[in-house]
C-alpha cells in the first residue's frame, strides 16, 4: 500500500499535538495562552484512532474469515510487546519501591496512567478485540445510527453534565472503547469511500475546539479532554478532509520529512515521555514575566525539540534493528 503524503501530514499535525500537550511546558513560559494551544491540539489522539480504523478496515476487507482472526491476532501480539516493553521501562524509571504493592502495580503503572500516553493502547486493545463487532453493527444500518445517536448523547452528557455523573466514570477518563466507536466508523466510512467530499474549510474545524474548552473553564464545567461534542465533531471533519485528499507536496525534502515523520509516529509517541522527564532534569526553567511572543514561540520550540529527540531515538531503533519489537 502506497503511503499517503495526506495521512502522513495529519499524523504529523497529530503527534506533534501529542508531544505538546505532554511536554510544551519544558522550556518556561506556561499561560493561558499556552492552555488554549493545549486544547487547539485535542483532536490528536481522536485522528490517530480514525486513522487506525481507516487503514484497519481498508487491510481487514480483503481477507477472508481465518485470515483477519490470524491478522487480528497478530496485531493484537504486536500492540502487546510496546506497550509491556514500554510500560516495564517507565515502572523501573517512575516506581516508588518502598510503597510498592501488587495492587499498585497494577492500578499505577499498567492501567492506562502509568506514563503520558498509556491509555492509547488500551484503548487500542479494545477497538481490536471489537473490531468485528463494531464492524457488524456498522454494516446495520439500523443498529449504526441508533449507536451514532446513543454516542452523541453521551458526549453531551460528559462533555455539559460531567458533575451529574456517578464519580465511577471520572475514574474510567477516557478509557471506555464507547467514546471512541464515532471514529471508528468514520475510519470504515472513508476506507469505503461512503463519505462525501469535504470541503477545504473541514481542515480548519479544529480552531473551534479551543472555544468550546475556553466557554466550559469558564462556566466552571468539568470534562474529559477528548469527550466533548465539538472535540469529536471537529475532529472528524479535520481528518476526515486529510484522508479524503491527495495533497501533494512539491519540495522533495519536506515531502520526505513529512513521510518520516508519519512512519515513525508510533515511535515519537511511546519515547516522548521519557524524553520529557530526562530534559526535566536538564533544561526544564520557569520564566515569569516573558513576553507574549516568547509564551507562544517557547511551548512550540520545546515540542520541536521533544520531536527531533524522538526521530533519533527512532533512528537508533532501526539501526540496531529493534524497529517493530520498539515500535
Amino acid at each position: 500500500m502506497n503511503r499517503s503524503i495526506s495521512a502522513d501530514l495529519i499524523k504529523c499535525f497529530s503527534i506533534f499535538g501529542v508531544a505538546f500537550i505532554h511536554g510544551s511546558f519544558i522550556l518556561g513560559c506556561k499561560s493561558e495562552i499556552h492552555t488554549h494551544l493545549e486544547n487547539l491540539f485535542r483532536f490528536c489522539v481522536p485522528c490517530f484512532i480514525l486513522i487506525w480504523a481507516f487503514y484497519f478496515e481498508k487491510s481487514y476487507a480483503k481477507k477472508d474469515k481465518v485470515e483477519r482472526i490470524n491478522y487480528i491476532k497478530t496485531r493484537l501480539k504486536h500492540l502487546f510487546i510496546v506497550y509491556i516493553i514500554w510500560s516495564l521501562l517507565y515502572f523501573i524509571y517512575l516506581a516508588k519501591w518502598e510503597s510498592l504493592t501488587p495492587v499498585k502495580i497494577i492500578t499505577t503503572h499498567f492501567a492506562g496512567r502509568g506514563w503520558s500516553g498509556q491509555y492509547f493502547f488500551l484503548i487500542l486493545f479494545q477497538l481490536l478485540l471489537l473490531f468485528p463487532l463494531l464492524r457488524w453493527v456498522y454494516n446495520n444500518k439500523l443498529l449504526r445510527y441508533a449507536s451514532i445517536v446513543i454516542i452523541g448523547a453521551l458526549y453531551i452528557v460528559l462533555g455539559y453534565y460531567f458533575k451529574t455523573l456517578p464519580s465511577g466514570i471520572s475514574k474510567l477518563s477516557n478509557l471506555p472503547f464507547l467514546y471512541w466507536i464515532p471514529y471508528v466508523f468514520t475510519g470504515i466510512a472513508l476506507s469505503r469511500e461512503q463519505i462525501k467530499k469535504l470541503p477545504a474549510i473541514a481542515a480548519l474545524a479544529v480552531f473551534v475546539m479551543p472555544v468550546e474548552a475556553y466557554i466550559l473553564t469558564l462556566k466552571g464545567v468539568d470534562y474529559i479532554d477528548y469527550i466533548t461534542p465539538l472535540t469529536l465533531i471537529c475532529s472528524i471533519l479535520t481528518c476526515s478532509y486529510f484522508l479524503q485528499s491527495s495533497i501533494k507536496i512539491k519540495n522533495s525534502f519536506i515531502s520526505k520529512t513529512v513521510n518520516y515523520i508519519g512512519q515513525n509516529t508510533m515511535t515519537i509517541f511511546v519515547t516522548n515521555p521519557l524524553i520529557i522527564l530526562l530534559l526535566q532534569q536538564i533544561i526544564l526553567t520557569d520564566l515569569y514575566g516573558c513576553s507574549t511572543l516568547a509564551k507562544i514561540v517557547l511551548p512550540f520550540l520545546s515540542t520541536i525539540i521533544i520531536g527531533a529527540i524522538g526521530l533519533a531515538m527512532a533512528e537508533i531503533i532501526r539501526k540496531v534493528k529493534l524497529n517493530g519489537i520498539l515500535n
